[in-house]
């Protein structure tokens, strides 16, 4: 049976959605939640940015759960963009949900293999979830992206910082 709605694949000729920028979005320091951003509008996604700025923008005037669920549906939505997966992880590591937020962390990673950040959160939320061994291993991963990539500092003086503490 064909489908009928059919969706983009990632295999398709959309440009990627540029990453999170590569230093932690705030001056705050290593635990400050990075903001994930929205590509400009992508052939065949012409909505993705209008929505992805109003779950922002819910975010922003500090409607976390709201916000979750905007990022939620974009996820389910529009699953070969990283940015809502970043997006919705941070919201969830930031609204102290870490049972839930190492999961779109990790896909978003596996989307953007070239952007630590999400693996250093993930790490984060494992950390405070007690998960130490777990959160020690992510942190590598993190750091390991972060040198190899050579645009990610603060992510790996971060990440260091992390693999010590625990």
């Amino acid at each position: 049976m064909p489908d009928l709605h059919p969706r983009p694949s990632m295999t398709d000729a959309t440009p990627a959605a540029p990453a999170v920028p590569s230093t932690l979005a705030s001056p705050a320091g290593p635990d400050a939640t990075p903001r994930a951003d929205a590509p400009e509008a992508l052939p065949g996604l012409p909505s993705f940015p209008a929505e992805f700025a109003h779950a922002r923008a819910l975010r922003d005037a500090g409607d976390l759960a709201g916000a979750a669920d905007a990022f939620g549906r974009l996820c389910l939505r529009f699953p070969q963009q990283a940015e809502t997966f970043k997006a919705l992880g941070y919201v969830l590591h930031q609204s102290g949900m870490h049972d839930n937020a190492p999961a779109p962390l990790l896909f978003a990673f596996l989307l953007d293999v070239h952007d630590p950040t999400p693996l250093y959160f993930a790490a984060l939320s494992e950390r405070q979830r007690g998960e130490h061994e777990m959160a020690r291993e992510l942190a590598i991963d993190a750091l390991q992206v972060a040198e190899a990539s050579h645009r990610h500092a603060r992510v790996a003086d971060a990440a260091r910082q992390l693999i010590t503490s625990l």
